[in-house]
């Protein structure tokens, strides 16, 4: 598991949603997201990501 918490300056994230889903309202800042393994049948748990600009799920 990452703790993004601990991470505030983290701008650009690539990591399994598993590593990331329990921390993932911690990072609102994080621009650039690549999850290839997101399995929510929404984007609903990351709309907390009010800096995103780029996101793959490939």
């Amino acid at each position: 598991m990452i703790e993004l918490e601990a991470l505030p300056r983290v701008r650009t994230l690539a990591a399994s949603w598993p590593q990331i889903r329990s921390s993932i309202v911690f990072a609102p800042q994080i621009e650039d997201l690549a999850v290839p393994s997101y399995a929510e049948p929404d984007l609903g748990p990351l709309s907390c990501l009010t800096s995103l600009t780029s996101l793959v799920m490939k």
